[in-house]
């Protein structure tokens, strides 16, 4: 959660009706619990996404597997019951952690379109990218960041645009 961006992003879901999942990096729920909450008020899904957001493929698996823990008990304490799902950081992951993950019934999520919405792009270039990407593969999961305000302000005219070319969320 972060702050009036998440809040915009969540206003701009509701409109059209549309849930998404969210995956909360713990420390950032834990500084504003009542945000994370109201994520899940409004019908959307959390999974976890560690607690600091470090490249866990980097790290010892011991301390990989310890970060991970502590980003969900972070959740966990902002009032997030239920992480059926993780997504790895910088998407970088291994094999022993995917394993990890699976033999606990949390299911990691990949990512088919990447917006790049953390590049210093302007909201119209991350919309029209992100568009071009998935007429390309037809469909996907679609990784946005809610922390950026580009990405807070093209959601309203990238919902639109998938909603006039077809597409289903």
């Amino acid at each position: 959660p972060a702050g009036q961006n998440t809040r915009r992003i969540l206003d701009a879901l509701d409109a059209k009706g549309i849930k998404a999942t969210f995956f909360m990096v713990g420390e950032m729920a834990r500084n504003n619990p009542a945000l994370a909450r109201n994520v899940i008020a409004r019908g959307h899904t959390v999974g976890s996404h560690t607690h600091r957001h470090p490249n866990l493929a980097a790290m010892s698996h011991a301390d990989a597997v310890a970060e991970i823990a502590r980003g969900e008990r972070a959740l966990r304490e902002a009032g997030i019951p239920d992480l059926p799902f993780f997504r790895f950081p910088y998407l970088a992951d291994t094999p022993a952690l995917r394993g990890h993950l699976a033999a606990r019934g949390i299911v990691v999520v990949d990512v088919d379109i990447d917006s790049k919405d953390y590049f210093r792009i302007s909201p119209v270039r991350v919309a029209t990218r992100t568009m071009r990407d998935l007429r390309r593969r037809g469909s996907g999961i679609i990784l946005f960041h809610d922390l950026h305000a580009r990405t807070a302000s093209m959601l309203p005219t990238f919902l639109n645009m998938l909603e006039r070319e077809g597409y289903k969320v």
